[in-house]
């Protein structure tokens, strides 16, 4: 069933794509079995051994051993048990075995299935979605994602839609609506996964632009999502192990820290700029920061930090002053959108009929006076009820776009 290659040391396992092909039950692997993706890498490991390619012998009991899903051990058989006759019924691996039944001490011949039949690379359509081929998914890549399923579910497929060494690299930009169809998950989720993923540097997201329709309606491009290396990972993991400060050069930062933050910046609030653990990096975000305070503590505590941060790891400085680069041209993008929406709700307000009224002439006596001025003064809270509707209206339209929107001029 599985296609032997020519040469048997690859570091990889192959995920075929249809595993998101959200339309057909046989094909698509539903949100709570999303552990099988785990199980799927944990079984294309272990087949890639040289006396029996492609295949691999095993029980229940010894994967739940490897594959720790619950917390007591006899849910995990279950678990894994059960998430087997998943992937069988849907052909994605085939289980060979002598007894009537699975049970957990039943010796299993599982076979991978081969990634160049039809069944994998003949392609097939959910809705506007097109689904075909398969994906390697390292040891790297699985590591990554620290035993979280739906991490490297996403990952995987947002590695896939890169479209890697072709004409349109990097160009796909994946809707929060097909995030929720190919993962199975709600609009909510989808919205916390997608922030879980730029949060913990697995995939990026670059936020699409805001342009106006030919109805003059303020509307927003699709994000666009990128995977973040392996260099780039591991480098980072390589100044975990390092450790990135000395205990000497913390204490002085932690000191330096505590004077700063009494008259800090107070953009620094939700961010690593004082805090300063081993796990709290330098980012776009404290760049940022760093670049436009204008407050002299401030200034001086990431100057340090940062200085330190180019002698121990230059690669990964490197990268942050390009990322953060990056994310100030996004916050002046944003701000340009902001004024164009603004101003776009000025102009609205400003055509009302507010300054048209001439309710009383100077000959008028002054209990018509008085009474027009009641008038007026009505018709001007009027006026700014409505004007307030109005931008109660546009947040709640920007709402409504891809995805929850923040109209601010720095979202930290």
């Amino acid at each position: 069933m599985y296609r032997e290659p020519k040469e048997k040391n690859p570091k990889f396992v192959g995920f075929p794509i249809k595993m998101y092909a959200f339309e057909h039950e046989g094909l698509f692997v539903v949100q709570k079995d999303e552990n099988a993706f785990m199980l799927y890498f944990l079984l294309g490991v272990h087949s890639h051994n040289y006396w029996n390619w492609g295949s691999v012998e095993t029980t229940v009991v010894t994967l739940s051993k490897q594959l720790p899903l619950k917390n007591k051990e006899s849910d995990n058989r279950k678990e894994i048990r059960r998430l087997l006759q998943v992937l069988n019924d849907k052909s994605w691996i085939k289980i060979n075995m002598n007894d009537d039944s699975l049970e957990y001490d039943s010796l299993l011949t599982i076979d991978m299935i081969d990634l160049g039949s039809p069944y994998v690379m003949d392609a097939v359509l959910s809705q506007n979605y097109k689904h075909t081929g398969w994906l390697k998914v390292t040891q790297e890549m699985f590591d990554a994602c620290r035993g979280n399923a739906r991490h490297l579910r996403a990952m995987i497929y947002a590695e896939w839609r890169m479209f890697r060494n072709q004409e349109n690299e990097g160009e796909y930009r994946i809707s929060l609506n097909e995030w929720e169809k190919v993962m199975g998950i709600s609009h909510a989720t989808a919205v916390k996964l997608v922030k879980e993923l730029n949060d913990l540097d697995l995939v990026h997201k670059e936020r699409g632009a805001m342009y106006q329709d030919e109805n003059g309606q303020p509307k927003r491009e699709t994000n666009l999502y990128t995977v973040v290396s392996e260099e780039e990972r591991q480098e980072r993991n390589e100044v975990d192990k390092n450790e990135q400060y000395s205990p000497e050069h913390q204490e002085n930062i932690d000191t330096n820290a505590m004077i700063a933050e009494i008259e800090g910046d107070p953009r620094c609030k939700g961010t690593n700029v004082y805090k300063t653990g081993k796990k709290d990096y330098l980012g776009s975000k404290e760049y940022y920061i760093w670049k436009t305070t204008t407050y002299e503590d401030t200034k001086a505590h990431l100057d340090k930090r940062f200085s330190r941060f180019q002698e121990i790891s230059p690669k990964r400085y490197a990268s942050v002053v390009s990322e953060g680069e990056k994310y100030m041209q996004k916050l002046e993008n944003r701000k340009k959108e902001q004024k164009i929406a603004m101003d776009l709700h000025a102009s609205n307000y400003n055509n009302s009929d507010l300054g048209c009224y001439n309710l009383y002439d100077d000959d008028e006596d002054d209990g018509m006076k008085n009474n027009n001025e009641t008038r007026r003064r009505n018709i001007e809270r009027e006026e700014e009820e409505k004007a307030k509707n109005a931008r109660e209206r546009f947040y709640a339209m920007l709402d409504s776009l891809d995805e929850p929107q923040t109209v601010c001029a720095f979202d930290i």
